[in-house]
Order: structure tokens, then sequence, then C-alpha cells
């Protein structure tokens, strides 16, 4: 694992500008931050902050917005994108060290000034970051102020135990700390406890009764550094806890509704489409660039086909009736045409969400796009030419006309839809058969030339070749995310 150069570049930076400013925990995890595992919390002289947002845009990062539940004073955050490894890397940028409750975050803990003016510089990295005597202390700070009622109770019945993470952190940190420097600033901090603070540091127990010592101690001697006090705080404590859990309850129940992460902000989202003919991957790659994203990016994958993801009845008849003959084999044609129509509804249905989602700046991933320049064929309307020279009663014929209508209709509506991106996944049409050999090579090829050749005048258009080695793929695929995110900004 090596610092991305995005990273490197952008320390670099703050330190030939003589910006203050140190990475102020979780650093036994900075390595990782630097190369793009997990978030760098740096904290800066909010004095310097024009100038700090000035070099974060020169190095290529952008400033992203946080939801409700998830917005703190005094905290900003940055996405910055690695050209040659293709990753993200976030910045979590503090003015001030907030932590506390999820969704508060009411503690304002005193030790800014003296964290960037203790700071140490790390060799290896060339990065500033907290003293491991004053970070050890933040760290047990942070896991009391943190306490809930829920783990309190937890802990009272002798079920607490501290955390993988937390436990490495604190072996890292006691391992580098000063205890004498420990003392020095525990006794400055923690005036009304500090016998019982530095009994709780060099206990190495961690059980139960050490958390709820813990919890006290911090609560009782940091009371005033909480926004929040007494019952309002208790009511607000609650809020967030039922608020944030019933708002991913109603996610995951009745579908993606509410950004939760990071958006890039209102009228600034990005809609891609993916498209290519079977066996070039679409599933796959849009699967990999969600997870991609959605590390720290608000991302919706539709999926515009008629594949697993899309049920309806009418195509559930169809699976029931299967190959019968005779008036259920003519039921079943019908409801098949049902089904087109149904499917072109729920097409425009998807894209009207897309709109609405990228509108308010979230990022939408479509896994095929629909096409009206070439019916029967590529996500394009199908029910007119299935009709021609079929012998259906007039009656009949006359109202599956209707539901072609419908059905052109609602393409003709989609494609207003316009994608920032399009990647089009090509793949030879030999290859193309080896991987789906249910299909005749004629019609592949006809596939082949039609994806190839769809317009799509207002968007960005990348062509990928599809037989490339996956990991390249990806990367050229992220470039080019990237270079549409950056561009709405």
């Amino acid at each position: 694992m090596e610092p991305l150069k995005i990273s490197k570049d952008l320390f670099e930076t703050l330190n030939r500008c003589e910006i203050r400013y140190c990475h102020w925990k979780s650093n036994e995890h900075l390595l990782e931050g630097l190369a793009g595992g997990t978030d760098l919390d740096v904290l800066f002289d909010r004095r310097q902050r024009k100038t700090i947002r000035k070099i974060l845009t020169d190095c290529g990062y952008i400033r992203v917005s946080s939801q409700f539940g998830s917005r703190y004073r005094f905290v900003e955050d940055w996405i910055g994108f690695d050209e040659k490894e293709a990753k993200l890397v976030h910045i979590h940028l503090h003015y001030r060290m907030i932590t506390g409750h999820q969704g508060m975050k009411e503690y304002d803990l005193p030790w800014t000034k003296q964290a960037l003016n203790t700071r140490k510089y790390d060799g290896t990295y060339g990065v500033y970051i907290c003293e491991p005597s004053l970070e050890l202390i933040l760290l047990h700070s942070r896991i009391g102020l943190k306490a809930t009622e829920e783990k309190l109770s937890e802990a009272r019945s002798g079920k607490y135990s501290l955390s993988e993470s937390d436990l490495l952190e604190m072996n890292y940190l006691k391992e580098r700390a000063d205890m004498s420097r420990v003392e020095k600033i525990a006794k400055d901090s923690f005036p009304v406890s500090f016998d019982r603070f530095m009994e709780i540091i060099n206990d190495d127990s961690y059980d139960p009764s050490w958390y709820l010592k813990l919890a006290d101690c911090v609560n009782s001697d940091l009371e005033s550094c909480s926004r929040e006090k007494g019952f309002t705080k208790f009511v607000k404590m609650k809020f967030y806890y039922y608020f944030l859990r019933a708002r991913n309850l109603f996610n995951r129940v009745f579908g993606e509704r509410f950004i939760t992460k990071k958006s890039l902000g209102k009228n600034k989202g990005v809609i891609i489409a993916f498209i290519g003919q079977d066996g070039a991957g679409k599933s796959t790659v849009t699967t990999e660039v969600k997870k991609w994203l959605e590390w720290k990016l608000d991302v919706r994958k539709y999926y515009l086909g008629s594949g697993d993801d899309y049920n309806s009845i009418p195509k559930k008849i169809c699976h029931l009736l299967g190959d019968k003959g005779g008036i259920l084999g003519l039921v079943r044609k019908v409801a098949a045409i049902i089904d087109l129509a149904k499917l072109s509804g729920y097409v425009l249905k998807s894209t009207k969400k897309a709109e609405a989602y990228a509108k308010a700046g979230g990022i939408v991933i479509f896994d095929r796009f629909p096409q009206i320049l070439y019916p029967g064929i590529n996500d394009g309307p199908k029910i007119r030419s299935s009709l021609e020279n079929k012998n259906y009663p007039g009656l009949l014929k006359k109202i599956l006309y209707k539901f072609a209508d419908v059905e052109e209709r609602n393409y003709r509506k989609a494609i207003a839809c316009i994608p920032q991106l399009v990647i089009k996944l090509i793949l030879p049409p030999e290859v193309s058969i080896e991987r789906k050999p249910e299909e005749s090579l004629e019609e592949v090829k006809k596939k082949h030339e039609i994806i190839k050749s769809l317009p799509f005048e207002k968007s960005e258009v990348l062509t990928i070749n599809a037989t490339m080695d996956f990991d390249e793929e990806l990367k050229l695929i992220h470039r080019a995310v990237w270079k549409c995110i950056k561009e709405r900004q």
C-alpha cells in the first residue's frame, strides 16, 4: 500500500504554503487514508480557510454536501481523485474538534489550538499529525462522549467490550505516548477528576466497568464543551436516533427516496448510462462503478431492461404459460405485448425518478438505456414490429396497436432524460456469441452495429473495448466518470 499522488501533492502544498494543520485522529490508519482506503481527518486553522479551500480546489478536490444527520458546523467534506490509480480520497476537514452523538456532534473539544501548536511532523509520509499523547486523551474522550443509553445499559449488564478498531488504536497510541506529557495535558483538561481520568487511561482491561467510569468522567468534566444540555439534549438524541433509522428503513422498503450520504449539490448531479450487447459485462461494470462511488457519494443504479430486476403480472403470466399452444398460447402472446407496454412505463418512471434524484445532487447509473431509432431491437419499442404479419382478430389487433402507441410514447418521453455520460461497452460479435450463445451471429452483429452507431449528441460518449483487462477497463471508466463529475461543479 502506497500513498496516492493526489494525497502527497496536497500535503506537500499545505507544507510549502505554511498552512497550520494536523491529521488529528486515527493516525494508526494514516497510510490507509493517504491510499484512499479510509477518511483523512484533518484539523485546520480556521483563519486560513480561504487559502485552504483554494489549495484543495487547485489540487483537484471538490467540495461535497453532507445530508441532514451528518452535517456539522466547522466540518467540511472534500473528495479528490487520483488519476493514475483511479481511486477516490476523502478529506474530512475540521476547523474545530467536533465529536459526540450521531446526528448531533454536540461537543467542541477544547484542544484545537493545542493540537495545532504541538503537532508532530511524520517524515515517512510528509504529514503533520497530532502528538500521540494528546491523541490518546482525545480517543478516550471521544469514546466516552459518544456513549448512548443503550451502550451504557449493555455495560451495566456486563456485555460491553471495546471494538477491535478502538483497541488497536489504543495500543498504537500507548506505545507512542509520553505518559508524563499525558498527565500534564490531563491535569489542565480534567481539573475535577484528574486522578480518576489517569486511572482510567492506565487501566488496560477495557471491561464494562472501565467503560462506565470513562463515560461518567469525561461527560462530567467536558460538559461545558457541549452545545446541548439536560432535557433538550436527551430529546435531540432520541430524535436523531429514531429519525435516521426510520429514514434508512423507508429507503429499504420503498426504494431509495432520500439522499443519505454526500451529494454533489443541487442541480450538480450526474446521470451515467451504460449500453452494450449481451456479454459485454454491463451488470458487472455498473455494480463495480456503484460500489466505487458509494464509498462516500450517494449513488443509485437503475436497471432499464426486462431482466430479474423487473417484474410484472403479465411477465409472470408469460412464465406460467410457457410454450403452450391454442387459446393459452394466444393469451401468452397478448400478455407478452401488454408486458412490453408496462416495461416502457417502468422505464419512463425510472428515468423521471433518476432526473429528480440527479437534480438533488445524486449520481445515477443506468444499466441499459432506451432508444427509438431501431424498433424491435436493442431496448427500443418492440410491439408494433411484433404485430406485423400476425393474424390476430381485428378488434384485438386494434387494441394491441394501442399498446404499441403507449410503448412508443413512453420511450419518446424516457429519452428526454439526457445522460451527461454514455459508456458503450463494445464486444466483437464473435466474442459476444461465445459468451451468450443463445442468439444467432447475424442478430448479434446487428446489435453490435446499432450500439456503435447510436448517437448521443448532447452527451459525452466513451466507447470501450469490453475484451480489455477488467481492471484497466474500470480505471478508464472511473476517469471518465470523475471528469464528468468535475465538469458539473
